[in-house]
């Protein structure tokens, strides 16, 4: 794991799967260091198994006790990798994330690139986020016919959650990863073959080629980036967070107390999917936070100085 690799990683220039295959292990719990040993807990945000051991050559348990003859040996007992501490600093983790996250920054730049390659106005992608903006997918008991809607004081309304428990009506990352997947496959909306195998984005930009105006110049330039592979679609959407190295991220911190709410938050959304009678209002909700810890995060990230 390079420096140049973390400045990438905080800049949101790499894609998720980029993340994962750098990760050294999974984050799972917001506990951080024991209070009677004194140190990290079992997958926690400073996780000896994940980022490595606090003190050189030794594992958790001590059947490795300064012993760098045995460099690379993962303990059979803890888990722990004999490695020197210095590796806290370049090792990272990450957190798998129970919904799709639109990053903060397609939220705010002018104009933005989702909201031109999705050819909907940047508002709406802002009440995507904020669960306040729906994709009904199929007709249900609501009335509506398959499209893009408003709908406010949906919590109170049993038809409504009768069509959010079904499937038929999703919104945030969730929504926009499936228009996205709509747009880079191949088959349209009967799911019909394309001629020659085009995928639905290069035939909306053939379209935009063939009647192109001054008007429509920033799209024009959004979608050929997209056509001829200048950014890849992964980068759209965060699904997996990193979790930067513990030296950059002291307990105590503000980085390192936002990392708290985001594993709060998933861990109460993955909670209420498993229920068998799904609140609906707090499901919600706990997405919408979701949503808005892991951007105050990736703002937070954004302000980190990485050193050698």
């Amino acid at each position: 794991m390079t420096v140049g690799f973390i400045d990438e990683m905080m800049r949101g220039i790499l894609s998720s799967k980029d993340v994962l295959n750098a990760s050294c292990g999974e984050v799972t719990r917001i506990r951080t260091i024991n209070p009677r040993s004194h140190r990290p807990e079992r997958d926690g945000l400073y996780d000896e198994r994940i980022f490595g051991p606090v003190n050189d050559w030794t594992c958790f348990c001590g059947v490795y006790n300064n012993a760098p003859e045995h460099e690379g040996a993962i303990c059979r007992h803890c888990g722990v990798p004999v490695l020197p501490s210095s590796v806290r600093r370049t090792r990272i983790g990450h957190i798998t994330l129970a919904e799709p996250v639109i990053p903060v920054c397609y939220l705010h730049e002018k104009p933005s690139r989702l909201s031109l390659l999705l050819n909907i106005d940047p508002t709406v992608l802002k009440d995507f986020a904020c669960y306040q903006y729906w994709l009904v997918l199929e007709k249900g008991d609501l009335g509506l016919e398959p499209g893009l809607y408003a709908y406010d004081h949906h919590f109170n309304n049993p038809l409504f959650c009768s069509d959010y428990t079904q499937g038929r009506i999703i919104s945030g990352g969730r929504a926009i990863q499936l228009m996205l997947t709509r747009l880079f496959s191949t088959k349209d909306a009967q799911g019909i073959e394309n001629p020659d195998g085009k995928t639905n984005l290069q035939i909306e930009f053939e379209k935009l080629c063939a009647q192109y105006s001054e008007d429509d110049e920033a799209r024009y330039r959004v979608l050929s980036q997209f056509v001829h592979g200048e950014i890849d679609p992964q980068h759209l959407l965060i699904t997996i967070l990193p979790v930067i190295p513990p030296v950059y991220r002291p307990e105590n911190s503000k980085l390192g107390k936002s990392y708290f709410p985001v594993l709060c938050h998933n861990r109460n959304v993955l909670k209420d999917k498993r229920l068998h009678h799904r609140e609906v209002r707090r499901e919600i909700s706990e997405m919408s936070r979701l949503q808005g810890s892991v951007n105050h995060l990736i703002n937070m990230l954004s302000e980190v100085h990485v050193t050698q």
